[in-house]
């Protein structure tokens, strides 16, 4: 999944893969007092050179697809490699041979490759979180556990023209009537690089395919459909750290460096320790002079 702005990321290629893994759980430190979704609400207007963009203009202009709707051609593939086989287990090692075998669908990693789970079942490529779409959409089709799964990683820091990307991931957590649990990915980190998960949302799912769009629009400086996917984003998932950074980011673009600042700091609130919005103070009070 690309991710995290002005200090936000995507992965090398690797097919997927699926193993046991123990549990592992991320400590969250958010301390915020105030409600997350009433700072969306109040979010500063984007002032543009000829317009000036509000809460409202997002409603008009952002539509939030369903990332895990099916057809029958989605549902036919499901039966036929999965049908008949009572075993939680047996379903999810033929699903996954089916998604990721040759002689199948073969899916392939892209880290451009965004999108729905029917995009990618057509494609027949994915990033991280596209893949993450179509296998919990297939999966659940299959009558199995499947959801969302964030991934505390190394950070990795990739440069995109003048800023800077660090790499998010999202993968897929699987849930078997025993108490084991399963990770599908497409592209598998080494455990050392792994610092916890965390099961997500669909909601959140939604919330980070929007700042993905975000973040592809800032990097081409296409700042008016940045500013309206981010704060989409933000109203889905108005608790993560990241996307307030993400936002911020995109004021300092706009020049808007009060907002830029409330976003950062806001972004704190939720979690002290987020590494990129304490790299983003300091370049914006680089910026401004303001060394104290």
């Amino acid at each position: 999944m690309r991710g995290q702005a002005a200090r936000a990321g995507r992965q090398p290629s690797v097919v997927g893969v699926l193993w046991l893994v123990p549990l592992l759980f991320l400590l969250t430190t958010g301390c915020a007092s105030n409600n997350p979704a009433r700072h969306v609400a109040e979010l500063t207007p984007l002032q543009l050179p000829d317009e000036q963009l509000s809460i409202a203009d997002v409603e008009q202009q952002v539509t939030t697809p369903d990332l895990l709707a099916t057809d029958p051609a989605m549902r036919e593939f499901v039966a036929r490699y999965t049908g008949g086989v009572t075993s939680d287990r047996q379903r999810l090692l033929m699903l996954h041979r089916a998604v990721t075998g040759q002689g199948s669908l073969g899916l392939e990693y892209d880290p451009l490759a965004g999108g729905d789970a029917r995009e990618v079942f057509y494609r027949g490529s994915a990033n991280c979180l596209s893949y993450a779409s179509l296998f919990v959409a297939l999966a659940r089709e299959a009558g199995l556990d499947a959801s969302y799964q964030w991934l505390e990683v190394r950070p990795q820091w990739t440069r995109m023209g003048e800023r800077v990307m660090v790499r998010l991931h999202v993968n897929v957590v699987v849930k078997m009537q025993r108490g084991n649990q399963y990770m599908v990915d497409i592209d598998p980190l080494p455990t050392r690089d792994i610092a916890g998960s965390r099961e997500i949302s669909d909601r959140d799912a939604q919330a980070l395919y929007h700042n993905n769009i975000a973040m592809d629009a800032l990097a081409n400086e296409e700042i008016e459909q940045a500013w309206l996917h981010a704060v989409r984003a933000l109203q889905l998932s108005p608790a993560e750290p990241h996307l307030w950074v993400n936002m911020g980011a995109i004021y300092r673009y706009a020049g808007q460096y009060a907002a830029a600042e409330e976003n950062y700091l806001y972004a704190l609130e939720l979690d002290p320790w987020e590494r990129s919005a304490m790299n983003n103070l300091t370049v914006l009070y680089g910026i401004q002079g303001r060394q104290e």
